[in-house]
């Protein structure tokens, strides 16, 4: 019977590696009540304190898979017999163990209860986070949160004239996530822009390795002129201008029409002369932005030359790899003529997201899809425009 007992925890710890955990043959190992279960999960004690390195071990017939919840990430699973686990919170922790019988299919699950003090041992994803290593950033995880110690840097420009791009530093020992007039980050060490001047409010919430948190409303910040432009925003305003005028592409070349979604970089599939953008815009009471003009303001704006107005915005988080470098967004006026082309009706609808296709020095191509897509026609109307001379 010692031998029989023996056999059977020697084949528990060889099979306990298997990942994940499944019934693949008849090892002939004993049910055993979750009561019963030899297992533990200790923390590894340094200078008194319990760490949060938590060592697991099973002794029992039984293949094993430990699971440790962890503070803002997924849970640390583990299908060794022993094992170390890494805890990312300070105070009660738990450990669940699920034991798993391959002769007869059945499973047995316990939890265990540990308690951390200290943490000694950062997670990668905690680290990064943390920006441990950097310059201005905590070096371990904790609950020390002394606000005094934030560092808040406003770029100035030439004149020293607050800009629109801030640095922020925050040394202690807490997970950070910041947000700059709706622009985030989750690193304690960040660079965050805006793209409109006046007031900006900056919050934090702060994360402790207790698992609790602190929301806290720094002085807003007045952004009054632009120190940083993406290139994309360069170009649509004109740089330092702080404007730009857009018209039509000249023709020969192809300015409005279809082509390819996702694929083509001009309307290749049919393109509109002068005349028949005119009699489309015409048709809807915008004929004269057949030869018109829009002006992009730097502060958000957007005026047409036949007075209609509102307001612009931009993602380039939002490109499709290969084809587009984001989203240009208008609210209360469309661009030129911003009507889709239906390949029934020959007028669509009106649009205001818009894929940016290209945009260069002097040249900008938006498209957006067309209203009759199917699977295999897959189409999207191009607007082309060029700076206004």
């Amino acid at each position: 019977m010692k031998y029989v007992k023996l056999l059977a925890l020697g084949l528990a710890a060889t099979l306990a590696a298997c990942d994940p955990i499944e019934d693949t043959d008849d090892y002939g190992l004993a049910d055993i009540a979750a009561a019963d279960l030899d297992i533990s999960a200790t923390p590894v004690v340094v200078n008194g304190m319990n760490t949060n390195q938590i060592v697991v071990e099973n002794h029992s017939a039984v293949l094993s898979e430990w699971t440790l919840s962890q503070l803002v990430s997924g849970d640390e699973i583990s299908t060794s017999a022993y094992d170390t686990l890494t805890a990312t919170r300070i105070g009660a922790n738990t450990v669940t163990f699920r034991g798993y019988n391959p002769s007869t299919g059945s499973t047995v699950s316990r939890t265990l209860s540990v308690d951390v003090e200290t943490i000694t041992s950062v997670p990668a994803d905690l680290a990064t986070r943390l920006c441990i290593g950097q310059s201005g950033a905590p070096t371990t995880f904790g609950t020390t949160l002394d606000l005094d110690a934030i560092s808040i840097t406003v770029e100035p420009d030439a004149d020293g004239l607050n800009g629109n791009r801030v640095y922020l530093s925050n040394p202690n020992p807490v997970l950070t996530d910041w947000n700059f007039g709706g622009e985030t980050s989750n690193k304690n060490v960040a660079e965050l822009y805006v793209l409109a001047l006046g007031e900006t409010p900056l919050t934090a919430t702060f994360t402790l390795a207790d698992g609790s948190t602190v929301t806290h409303e720094f002085d807003p910040i007045t952004v009054e002129t632009f120190t940083y432009k993406p290139e994309f925003l360069v170009n649509l305003t004109g740089g330092d201008a702080g404007q730009q005028t857009w018209t039509w592409v000249s023709e020969p070349s192809p300015f409005y029409g279809i082509g390819g979604y996702c694929s083509d970089t001009y309307p290749s599939w049919y393109a509109m002369d002068s005349g028949t953008l005119w009699w489309l815009a015409d048709a809807v009471g915008r004929g004269d932005e057949a030869w018109g003009t829009m002006t992009f303001y730097i502060t958000g704006e957007l005026v047409t030359s036949t007075g209609r107005t509102g307001t612009w915005s931009f993602d380039l988080e939002a490109g499709i790899d290969g084809w587009s470098i984001g989203k240009l967004y208008t609210e209360g006026v469309s661009v030129l003529y911003g009507y889709t082309f239906d390949q029934t009706y020959y007028i669509g609808s009106e649009v205001f997201e818009y894929d940016i296709v290209v945009s260069d020095e002097g040249s900008l191509t938006l498209a957006a899809p067309c209203d009759d897509l199917t699977d295999s026609y897959y189409a999207a109307t191009f607007f082309c425009f060029t700076v206004a001379q």
